[in-house]
């Protein structure tokens, strides 16, 4: 177990001056993360220390209050207010809010929790038979398949015509709320809006309160020879 006396200087762990600014030790942190990223160091123990170590300094440093508290008292002053991760995945779940998921999800594919991203849409596939002739010189075909689109009824709010989405009371309308353990607190999705930031109290009776209806298309594709 670590002591405040056996711990480094968190800015020297990050390897920035006192005066670094906020930008400065963000980016210091992200080099040592990619540096020490488990993925990066297969059974190396000693780079996971060195990966939480860097977390942990940069928990404190990152945080304006805790900053100053450290700059004025060291160790003891953060003492209970510092992080002790238990593990990588503490680390993952900390800073995935902190960096919405730039600093490891764009790098290592893992997840984004904080914040709202636009995700892409599933694929929408469709099979099309062919004869011999057809697959050596290339065809146009017409082909049918569905898809969902937004509701005509509700515009996509997924509310009953005249009504509206409501903020959520649980979040404020965040669609994120805090859990604390300890000293220290995580942001995770909203349980009762489920990251939306709304709660549809009357359900449109078309698509039922998911904004989006099945529709049929059709559509000619060129499909070239093989």
């Amino acid at each position: 177990m670590t002591t405040m006396a056996s711990k480094r200087d968190y800015y020297e762990v990050l390897g920035v001056v006192r005066t670094a600014s906020g930008d400065e030790i963000a980016q210091a942190y992200r080099k040592l993360a990619l540096q020490y990223h488990p993925d990066r160091n297969p059974g190396d123990g000693e780079a996971v220390e060195r990966f939480k170590e860097a977390a942990e300094a940069f928990e404190v440093l990152h945080d304006q209050r805790k900053r100053q508290l450290y700059d004025q008292y060291g160790h003891a002053g953060v003492e209970g207010g510092a992080p002790h991760f238990r593990d990588v995945g503490d680390i993952f779940e900390a800073f995935s809010d902190i960096f919405g998921g730039g600093l490891f999800g764009d790098i290592f594919g893992g997840p984004r929790r904080g914040g709202r991203r636009v995700h892409k849409g599933a694929d929408v596939r469709c099979d099309v038979t062919l004869d011999l002739i057809e697959a050596a010189r290339g065809v146009a075909k017409t082909v049918q398949f569905q898809r969902h689109q937004h509701c005509s009824q509700c515009r996509g709010t997924g509310a009953k015509p005249g009504t509206q989405p409501e903020r959520c009371r649980y979040c404020g309308g965040q669609g994120q709320v805090l859990q604390s353990s300890g000293f220290f607190s995580v942001q995770r999705p909203c349980p009762a809006c489920r990251g939306a930031g709304t709660v549809i109290k009357d359900p449109c009776p078309q698509c039922r309160g998911t904004g989006v209806v099945p529709d049929r298309v059709t559509r000619e594709v060129r499909i070239p020879r093989a």
